[in-house]
């Protein structure tokens, strides 16, 4: 970006056991190549792109038994903690698990109930809660539930983002069969169009974190859990 002092981090994991925990790399590729292409006049903060390894082998894995970020934060001071000349991060965004459609036990079985599945998604502080929820407006697949975290209580991979300080908005759905091991990964619980719906509501929460003062943004809030 024209800003390289001030970065944003866009970050997801890849390991999982099957297509719906370990497909958030689709999303980051996808906007990679979108703002790749922009040129960098349209480009105002330096964007980072992260693919965090080892989110199935926690607390061995994860600096102080936290997610796997917690290790590339730890590699990589100079693109995130503003200190010494050091690049600071203003915003970081996670997105996992996308495209969960809901499967329930039934009396005939696990089957699915034909609604998306719940997309929990933590924001830090409440300018972040409603950059996300002015990036819903379009969108006609949404079940959304916002979450403000509290600190050491946060699922995913925004949670190494948010214990340093870094204000996060984060995807994290958590649908029954999250871990499941099957023969074809439970690519059929999957819905193409949800994926890429959701991929674009980040495609706008990322525009304007970009586009908006540092003190717009706003710090993290380290309140109790609950809802906004």
């Amino acid at each position: 970006g024209k800003n390289e002092q001030e970065t944003i981090i866009i970050n997801t994991h890849t390991a999982g056991p099957n297509a719906v925990e370990e497909n958030g790399a689709i999303a980051l590729i996808e906007l990679a190549k979108y703002y790749h292409a922009l040129p960098i006049e349209k480009r105002n903060r330096t964007l980072v792109f992260v693919f965090a390894t080892g989110h199935f082998q926690l607390p061995q894995f994860g600096v102080d038994e936290r997610q796997a970020t917690s290790v590339w934060l730890a590699d990589h001071p100079e693109l995130w903690d503003g200190i010494d000349g050091n690049k600071k991060a203003v915003a970081g965004v996670s997105i996992e698990h996308l495209g969960a459609m809901e499967w329930e036990d039934t009396d005939n079985g696990y089957e699915p109930t034909g609604n998306i599945d719940r997309e929990l998604v933590y924001t830090s502080n409440k300018t972040l809660d409603a950059i996300y929820m002015k990036a819903l407006e379009d969108r006609t697949l949404v079940r959304t539930i916002t979450l403000r975290p509290h600190n050491g209580f946060y699922f995913g991979e925004g949670e190494p983002l948010f214990s340093v300080g870094i204000p996060t908005i984060s995807l994290v759905a958590t649908p029954s069969y999250l871990c499941k091991v099957s023969s074809n990964g439970g690519i059929e619980k999957l819905n193409r169009k949800l994926i890429y719906e959701q991929t674009d509501t980040f495609r706008k929460i990322i525009n304007t974190l970009d586009s908006i003062p540092t003190q717009e943004i706003g710090e993290t809030q380290r309140m109790s859990y609950g809802i906004w």
